[in-house]
């Protein structure tokens, strides 16, 4: 019997390996669905300003380009959002992938399948790749937010920007 728990310990060891790539999968994955969330709740406020601005008779100067200003902003937010959910769906197929790098070397193990050597290591590279594919997504957020940030401050340009960080240093 004793024999027996030895003999399973490698087995259940290498088949639980990839729990650790699962779990730091989990939590990049947790944190984009939050982010995700946020934006898609800051859409729905800056369209609900909008729909505000155009029940308005007759539009003003003023209120016509804070339309603009929104749809401007909705535009951003949602590539950004794009992104956002692009790296949500790539997360969860690494997940799949590294799970079925689970169950491959369980069943390579258990049913002493020699011709499957290859497999989990193909499915555990995938589930890599797809885990830097969707950092690549989250970076691409990163960046357009930068650009909803400056168009927010009314920095167009560069030298704007530079002027405004002139005037920040100096406060």
């Amino acid at each position: 019997m004793f024999t027996q728990t030895l003999d399973a310990t490698p087995f259940i060891s290498s088949a639980l390996a990839p729990a650790v790539a699962i779990s730091a999968c989990a939590i990049l994955a947790s944190n984009a669905q939050s982010k995700y969330s946020s934006l898609v709740d800051r859409i729905r406020a800056l369209n609900a300003e909008r729909r505000e601005y155009q029940r308005l008779d007759p539009i003003s100067v003023t209120e016509s380009l804070r339309i603009k200003s929104l749809d401007r902003q909705i535009a951003l937010i949602f590539r950004r959002s794009k992104h956002m959910r692009d790296a949500i769906f790539l997360l969860y197929a690494a997940i799949a992938c590294i799970i079925s790098t689970s169950f491959l070397i369980a069943a390579m193990q258990y049913f002493q399948l020699k011709n499957l050597t290859h497999a989990p290591k193909v499915t555990f590279l995938s589930g890599l790749v797809l885990v830097l594919a969707a950092l690549v997504m989250e970076l691409l957020e990163v960046r357009l937010t930068f650009r909803v940030l400056r168009y927010e401050l009314g920095l167009f340009d560069q030298e704007t920007a530079k002027e405004a960080e002139r005037s920040f240093r100096g406060v």
